[in-house]
């Protein structure tokens, strides 16, 4: 069974049309793998899927109990091997974060896939209700994310990052 080394509990991909899906991303001994959560669109059409509740706090998921192979194999989920990533960027970009993942396809395609690094709005609120600036939290879980990646990731990928400010 893959080994999960961390877990960055949410981040959002917008859609073309109408919404965001929402993704928890789990970096492993072997993937980084964006877990799909919440497929967008109007609410009464959005589909809900836990792989983590939106309000468990980060550290109390068992991660070493959690099993990879099928969320590995859900089509609805991507998962990205580490040796085909080709770079991983994770930058401000006007008032948000934005993580950059550049890699081959099978095929020997490249792709990239890219998401909004944001906290939970649950999250915010509670962080709000304590005087913390709204900048500030961004900023705190956008490092946070990266710190778990440049952590967790192996060296030859972690050379490939770019942290922007």
């Amino acid at each position: 069974m893959e080994r999960i080394l961390g877990l960055i509990p949410k981040v959002y991909v917008l859609r073309v049309v109408g919404g965001e899906d929402e993704y928890s991303v789990l970096v492993t001994e072997r993937h980084t793998l964006f877990v799909l959560e919440k497929e967008g669109g109007p609410p009464e059409k959005a589909t809900r899927f836990f792989f983590a509740p939106p309000t468990t706090p980060p550290g109390t998921i068992d991660l070493p109990r959690v099993d990879v192979d099928p969320l590995l194999e859900n089509p609805k989920n991507l998962a990205i091997p580490h040796d085909a990533v080709r770079m991983i960027s994770l930058k401000k970009v006007l008032f948000h974060y934005e993580l950059y993942y550049e890699y081959l396809t099978r095929g020997g395609r490249t792709k990239t896939f890219y998401a909004i690094v944001k906290p939970p709005p649950e999250a915010i609120k509670l962080q709000q209700k304590a005087g913390v600036r709204w900048g500030s939290i961004f900023r705190d879980y956008a490092r946070r994310a990266q710190y778990l990646l440049d952590g967790t990731l192996p060296e030859q990928v972690a050379k490939r990052c770019e942290w922007g400010s």
